[in-house]
């Protein structure tokens, strides 16, 4: 909450941004004045389409520094038509106010796969056994309940690779320990650009089960270096 503070308060006076031409944003939770022409970058309405995923009092600041965003900004950027669509629907924003623009994937993710003593630790670590990468993070909206119900149902040879801090899956699946001691889990930590892109190509299969996206990022990822989708 610390961090919404400063966005509306300590931002505007540190920024100066009586003295801009225009400012831009790749979000939209910044109090910008009225007067300085802004754009604005809109991922998606999940607030609003999956509001049980979220704190009530959350919801309720998100909510207006979306609508007060959306109607004092120049333009707004937004990944996917759906969103484009969502974002008129919900904020009643008129089309040509916004403009799509479609994410895209660190280059590195295109060229051959690399050894490093990364690739090496992960073969040595796990051999043959069938590895499932998740890399999109841990909120209520990405179904991680059902994936890790899944995944103690499938036998040993399958492992799960899990980016990011171990503290934020717990929540998800109270067990989580005993996955670990099985060996179907293997938390690496955050890691670099180059890392998890080695990661990517070491991996067999990726998966994705959110339930509401604004684009999809790990989604292209896997397609990058071809690798199926659950």
């Amino acid at each position: 909450y610390a961090g919404y503070l400063y966005n509306v308060t300590s931002f505007p006076l540190f920024s100066r941004l009586d003295e801009l031409s225009v400012f831009y944003s790749p979000y939209f939770d910044l109090w910008t004045p009225k007067k300085v022409p802004t754009v604005i970058t809109i991922h998606d309405m999940v607030h609003y389409l999956l509001p049980q995923s979220y704190r009530k009092s959350l919801l309720v600041y998100i909510k207006f520094l979306l609508e007060r965003s959306a109607k004092h900004a120049h333009k707004i950027i937004t990944d996917s038509n759906v969103s484009k669509r969502d974002i008129m629907e919900i904020l009643g924003v008129q089309e040509e106010k916004i403009t799509r623009i479609y994410c895209s994937i660190n280059e590195d993710f295109l060229l051959p796969p690399t050894k490093s003593d990364f690739t090496q630790m992960l073969k040595a670590r796990f051999g043959e056994r069938c590895k499932i990468l998740y890399s999109a993070g841990a909120e209520h909206r990405k179904n991680l309940t059902k994936m890790f119900e899944c995944l103690d149902l499938l036998p040993n040879d399958f492992m799960l690779i899990l980016t990011g801090k171990r503290e934020s899956y717990q929540q998800y699946f109270p067990d989580l320990e005993s996955l670990e001691k099985q060996g179907k889990i293997f938390f690496p930590g955050y890691l670099q650009a180059q890392e998890l892109i080695q990661i990517y190509q070491n991996c067999d299969m990726v998966i994705f089960p959110s339930l509401f996206e604004g684009f999809g990022y790990p989604l292209v990822e896997a397609m990058a270096v071809k690798k199926p989708v659950v």
